[in-house]
């Protein structure tokens, strides 16, 4: 019994439980329907009476809300095709695998058009000569960036000159440091190599480089490697002479855009009557020089390289004068690797082969001809002495034993001679370099002072010979004269003189392209004051070739008038400049200049004869 009633009474819970289970989810049931019938009402009510007055915050307009406006662009976080992904680069992969890779991806390369010329706003470019991967490169020296970069594509070069790029140290992409660009962006870079690079005029050290893919194929020297190349920022205040010694301008000038006009001055401070000084220029378009000034006063050029005029008010400063003396930065020579050291060793072996025989003007008695160069050093030092004429050979060979060191700026010469004849690194530096600043001293002696007297001797003796291997070019004669000879042109070609009427500088600069047969050309320069400067350059490049191919020159001033004394004025500087360019260029067979002329007190001083003193005829 007791079993049956546990049975009954379980069969009771069991039905009760099952009954309130039913209950519930039919009062739930009832719940949901009611609360749906209510959130559709409400949104019946809202959509028929509430949205025809709503605004979308999306578009503006009404009648909808901003989550149902049609013009809502739908948000994509990021959709990624995996069979389109590019596999991850392996990082032990070489340099040279890089480049391959980075080249296959058909990235283009090259500089942009969108040159901005330099102005208040816009700063110019600090680009130096850099000598990298064994060619001669543009780097811009960047005082901003903390790293030097190297685009792919200048490695790319080096290695299709078989230089072994995978021979240079290289760093992986995953063990650099993140770097970031001014404004905040990560930059990234394939790698990072270690090069030599020699910065011409500063010195040679070995620099690491970010390698990058940019559409400049310009090299970066950063902050990293500048002081290490000899390049520092110096911050200078006021100097006494820049206070003292002001250039003001005294009457106002206005200067057209790309026109050149005469800036009237006046040097301030303790001055002679009449002196020339260096005139350092502190406004755009000026350039500095020697310049003669008398009573304080003198003329400056300003050429407005700008699409937008210049006013140069009475008063206002634009420089100042010093006594500094005038002459070009020379080269500095620190280290025995780099190209012009003494005791520089070339790479190629160019001395194998060479003794002491071979340099000239010096005479080596028996077996010391037969010594071999090991290096310019060495063979100076015996060149100085066995040059001597003041001495026997027996007190000769006495010095060499006693290794005496009798330096001579003569024997320099004679050995700087053997190595341009034999070496190409001392034929390239010995040709593109303008002259020597400093050279390291050697077993502590200073030798600069020497090595500047024989370099300078070597310079020249290089030019004469140059200009006398030169033929005397055959042909017509090209008068390129001004608007006054109209009717000759017309008259054509009279005792082998072709006559062209040129007024612009960009006339001069075709019909000077158009006579490159022509023997001589009478060069009468244009009156015009808006010529360009890459004009300017072009006719000069073109007179320079015609003197090498043994051309002659001869150039005239037009004459001067009253209506055009003021513009005539403004264009002296330019045309005594042109003058001494192109006499540099050619012997004194090959060139005469007829110029003649002065002003003093704002007066033209002409000499009898001269063209531009022949307005009357």
């Amino acid at each position: 019994m007791p079993r049956t009633d546990r049975a009954g009474n379980e069969s009771e819970n069991v039905g009760a439980t099952t009954r309130d289970r039913n209950v519930f989810d039919m009062t739930s049931q009832r719940e949901r329907s009611v609360m749906g019938r209510n959130v559709e009402a409400e949104r019946k009510r809202n959509g028929g009476t509430n949205n025809a007055n709503r605004k979308c915050y999306n578009c503006s307009n009404y009648g909808h809300i901003g989550r149902e406006c049609p013009r809502r662009a739908a948000r994509v976080n990021q959709i990624m095709d995996g069979s389109t992904a590019q596999p991850k680069s392996k990082e032990t992969e070489p340099l040279s695998a890089i480049i391959d890779r980075v080249r296959s991806m058909g990235v283009q390369l090259g500089k942009g058009n969108d040159k901005s010329p330099p102005n208040d706003l816009i700063g110019e470019r600090m680009v130096a000569p850099v000598r990298v991967l064994g060619s001669k490169e543009k780097a811009l020296l960047d005082t901003g960036s903390m790293i030097s970069i190297v685009p792919v594509e200048l490695l790319a070069r080096a290695r299709d000159r078989k230089v072994d790029v995978d021979s240079f140290k290289f760093l992986e992409k995953s063990k650099l440091t993140s770097v970031h660009d001014a404004s905040g962006n990560r930059m990234d870079f394939l790698g990072a190599v270690y090069l030599e690079v020699e910065l011409e005029g500063g010195r040679c050290d070995t620099v690491a480089f970010h390698i990058s893919v940019t559409k400049e194929e310009e090299l970066i020297i950063g902050t990293n490697a500048l002081q290490r190349l000899g390049v520092e920022m110096v911050m200078k205040g006021p100097s006494a002479e820049r206070v003292t010694n002001r250039v003001a301008v005294t009457k106002r000038v206005y200067v057209p855009p790309r026109e050149v006009q005469t800036v009237q001055v006046c040097c301030e401070g303790d001055l002679a009557e009449a002196a020339e000084r260096v005139i350092w220029p502190e406004r755009r378009g000026i350039a500095a020089g020697v310049y003669a000034i008398k009573g304080q006063r003198t003329e400056l050029p300003m050429f407005n390289t700008s699409d937008e005029p210049v006013l140069l008010k009475e008063g206002e400063s634009v420089g100042y004068w010093s006594t500094d003396k005038w002459h070009d930065r020379g080269v500095t020579i620190v280290s025995s690797t780099e190209r012009g050291h003494l005791q520089y060793t070339c790479g190629d072996g160019c001395f194998a082969r060479v003794t002491l025989a071979d340099v000239k003007r010096v005479t080596f008695p028996g077996a010391y001809g037969r010594q071999p160069v090991s290096d310019l050093w060495t063979a100076w030092k015996m060149a100085s002495i066995f040059i001597r004429n003041d001495i026997t050979v027996a007190q000769k060979i006495q010095y060499q034993m006693e290794r005496a060191v009798i330096l001579d700026a003569g024997a320099l010469c004679s050995v700087l001679r053997l190595a341009y004849e034999v070496c190409t690194d001392w034929t390239v530096f010995l040709c593109t370099s303008k002259e020597v600043a400093t050279h390291a001293p050697i077993d502590g002696n200073c030798i600069t002072d020497f090595y500047r007297a024989a370099f300078e001797q070597f310079r020249k003796d290089l030019k004469e010979e140059s200009r006398a291997a030169r033929r005397i070019k055959q042909g017509p004669v090209g008068f390129a004269a001004p608007e006054t000879a109209l009717l000759l042109e017309r008259d054509g070609p009279r005792g082998g003189i072709i006559t062209k009427v040129v007024i612009t500088y960009t006339g001069l600069k075709e019909t000077l392209a158009n006579w490159k047969t022509f023997a001589i050309w009478v060069i009468v320069w244009p009156l015009e004051n808006r010529g360009q400067e890459d004009i300017m350059k072009e006719i000069v490049d073109l007179a320079r070739s015609h003197l090498d191919d043994g051309g002659r020159i001869v150039t005239a001033w037009p004459p001067v008038t009253a209506p055009k004394e003021t513009k005539w004025k403004s264009m002296r500087k330019i045309w005594k400049t042109l003058d001494d360019v192109i006499a540099g260029y050619g012997t004194e067979d090959q060139v005469a200049l007829t110029a003649s002329n002065f002003v003093s007190d704002n007066k033209i001083f002409l000499e009898a004869g001269t063209p531009e003193a022949a307005a009357q005829f």
